[in-house]
């Protein structure tokens, strides 16, 4: 990646809210509000930031939620709609210049006067539909790997109004997000692979992941 500075074009945090989506009532924290001032980063995430499906969301590994608002104008034609400008995903940063073809596991950033690191990518679910009010959203995410990724907070600090994450460390194994989402959703036999990401990677990779690639060995071995 030659880009070692990264724009921030927002900055949002949000609380969990009921909504009503299919005339069900649905609990979730993916309507997020933008921060225009400075705000500190915890290593569970921005302050004033919560989830609400804490059995699959927040958590250390899954502190930042991050995404390319290069996505926005494909999304815009594909479903036909037009977004939000920032936050239109339920991301907390919505960022120009890091696509999941650029970014890797382990790298790591200076954003404000904290310092993060790239953990995982991120699985899609169901509460983007209802964010967007389109059904299939999950599966869409999935079909483009257009997914974005969380960070894990190594340093806390203040996120000032200078929007901008720069790159201290790219990690040496030069696995990226659009590998990993590969290897998850269109490359299943690849036992190699999987072995090879998971020697490399160890801890720096995210838990859920590690036991998600994890399966595919042991099926493998059986």
């Amino acid at each position: 990646m030659g880009i070692t500075e990264i724009q921030l074009v927002g900055l949002s945090v949000g609380k969990p809210q009921t909504v009503i989506h299919e005339n069900q009532e649905v609990h979730t924290a993916i309507f997020k509000a933008p921060v225009t001032g400075p705000i500190y980063l915890t290593k569970l995430g921005f302050e004033g930031d919560q989830v609400a499906d804490t059995v699959n969301h927040g958590g250390v590994d899954k502190a930042v939620n991050v995404y390319s608002h290069e996505h926005y104008e494909f999304w815009e034609q594909e479903l036909g709609i037009t977004l939000a400008p920032i936050s239109a995903f339920g991301e907390n940063l919505t960022v120009r210049g890091l696509l999941e073809q650029d970014v890797c596991i382990g790298d790591i950033f200076q954003l404000g006067d904290a310092v993060v690191q790239v953990s995982q990518a991120r699985v899609p679910c169901t509460k983007i539909s209802v964010k967007l009010g389109v059904e299939g959203m999950r599966n869409k995410f999935i079909e483009t790997k257009f997914t974005g990724f969380y960070l894990r907070v190594l340093q806390e600090g203040i996120v000032g109004e200078d929007r901008t994450m720069k790159l201290i460390e790219k990690h040496p194994a030069g696995i990226t997000i659009a590998y990993l989402n590969h290897l998850a959703y269109e490359d299943e036999e690849n036992v190699e692979d999987v072995r090879h990401v998971l020697e490399t990677l160890g801890d720096t990779l995210a838990l859920p992941w590690r036991k998600r690639l994890g399966i595919r060995l042991e099926q493998d071995n059986q």
